[in-house]
């Protein structure tokens, strides 16, 4: 069970990290660029929720059918997720008004921190004690074609990036260089 969730666990230190250099750029004396807030929306909708929240809600909840005390987690964790969707188009809206959205990013990247953590801490460990070793082999395949229907359907790898993972292709590369 562990590798699955190792594998989410670390798409979160991935997401934190954007955060975390999101964060930078807005206590920098530039507000950052409209391309940058246009490529974080990006990072957003494919990574964090196609990808990352399709993992759990497409294979994480549904392994945890079997065991009925762990739907509170799994609705729980899908309301939360549309709480954030919520966050997400509210940044959008923002930005088709002409604003710069960085208000609501800012609410979305604390919603998201909180959310996190919540996983990291106290609902993955309960899930990986409840899943055997079989669940998270299933789990682990189940989540790597899940990120190959991403990349594919979004297109977002470059010719020579086939065979990398979602969190190395160079395309999140601008969203993590230092403000």
């Amino acid at each position: 069970m562990s590798e699955a969730l190792d594998g989410l666990r670390e798409e979160h230190r991935r997401i934190l990290e954007v955060f975390d250099r999101f964060e930078q750029r807005c206590a920098s004396p530039n507000e950052p660029s409209p391309q940058y807030v246009n490529g974080l929306l990006d990072f957003i909708q494919i990574f964090i929720d196609a990808n990352h929240h399709g993992k759990e809600e497409r294979a994480l909840f549904r392994a945890t059918d079997a065991h009925p005390w762990l739907n509170s987690f799994a609705m729980l964790l899908t309301e939360q997720h549309e709480a954030g969707r919520g966050l997400a188009r509210a940044v959008a809206r923002a930005r088709e008004r002409g604003h710069s959205g960085l208000a609501e990013l800012r609410s979305f990247v604390e919603y998201l921190r909180e959310h996190i953590a919540r996983e990291n801490e106290a609902i993955f460990v309960t899930i990986e004690q409840a899943l055997d070793e079989s669940s998270g082999a299933d789990l682990a395949a189940r989540f790597a074609e899940i990120e190959s229907e991403v990349i594919e359907h979004w297109k977002i790898a470059e010719p020579d990036e086939a065979n990398r993972r979602i969190g190395e292709l160079r395309r999140w590369d601008a969203l993590l260089v230092r403000a």
